[in-house]
C-alpha cells in the first residue's frame, strides 16, 4: 500500500455526522443523522413536525444500514 493511500473504513460506525437511513425487519425507513452507536442502540437525529428531535433505534430491529 502506498503511502498516500487511505485505509479504508467499514461500517456505519464511521459515518457519525452523516446522514443515513434505517431499513428495518418490517420494512419501514428511517432516516436521519448519525450521532451516537452504542452496544445495543443507534441515536439518530430526525426532523419531525420542523423541529430536530433524537430517537434511538435498537438494533435488534434493524434489517440493514445504508
Amino acid at each position: 500500500m502506498a503511502e498516500n493511500e487511505e485505509k479504508r473504513k467499514y461500517g456505519y460506525i464511521h459515518k457519525i455526522g452523516e446522514e443515513i437511513a434505517i431499513y428495518f425487519l418490517d420494512g419501514k425507513v428511517l432516516r436521519g443523522k448519525l450521532l451516537k452507536v452504542f452496544v445495543y442502540e443507534i441515536i439518530l437525529e430526525v426532523e419531525r413536525e420542523s423541529k430536530l428531535v433524537e430517537v434511538s433505534v435498537f438494533k435488534g430491529a434493524i434489517k440493514y444500514i445504508i
